[in-house]
């Protein structure tokens, strides 16, 4: 039987070392926490990296899907928005309307989620799907006027 420690696993991985990635290796660390079934400690990881600019897409993906799985929505949000600020253009598209997603339904803070559509809407102006969401959220906060702004380009693109 194995018995789990109830503290967090802490690495003093220096976020200025540059030997980060070759000696300190932390896609096996994230993969040990794993498999020992400690997600939190490979997200927490996985995060802290980020923060510091180490991870790539990859492993803030995987520390979003870890954090989903453990229904641990700060996280979520958090791998998302660094997700959003380091990814390309089509990760950070993905990032944020996840992340919208996210901030409408679980978090319920509708105006963060209008804030990312918007932001999205600058990546890709003329998403169709996009547009009717903002609309909806924006008639759902009562912006009526804000919401007819966004029908208006929603039937100019249709036209």
């Amino acid at each position: 039987a194995t018995r789990r420690h109830p503290a967090p696993i802490l690495i003093d991985q220096g976020t200025a070392d540059p030997f980060l990635e070759e000696q300190l290796r932390p896609e096996l660390f994230r993969e040990a926490c794993e498999r020992a079934g400690r997600d939190e400690d490979a997200v927490a990881h996985l995060l802290a990296a980020g923060r510091g600019g180490f991870q790539t897409t990859n492993a803030l993906r995987r520390a979003h899907d870890l954090a989903a799985r453990a229904g641990d929505l700060q996280a979520r949000a958090e791998s998302l928005s660094l997700l959003v600020e380091l990814g390309d253009g089509d990760e950070r598209a993905r990032s944020l309307r996840e992340l919208a997603e996210l901030y409408r339904g679980d978090l319920r803070q509708p105006e963060g989620a209008v804030s990312l559509l918007r932001e999205l809407l600058l990546l890709h102006p003329t998403d169709m799907a996009v547009l009717g969401e903002l609309y909806r959220m924006l008639l759902e906060l009562g912006r009526h006027d804000e919401a007819r702004a966004a029908a208006t380009r929603l039937m100019e693109r249709t036209a």
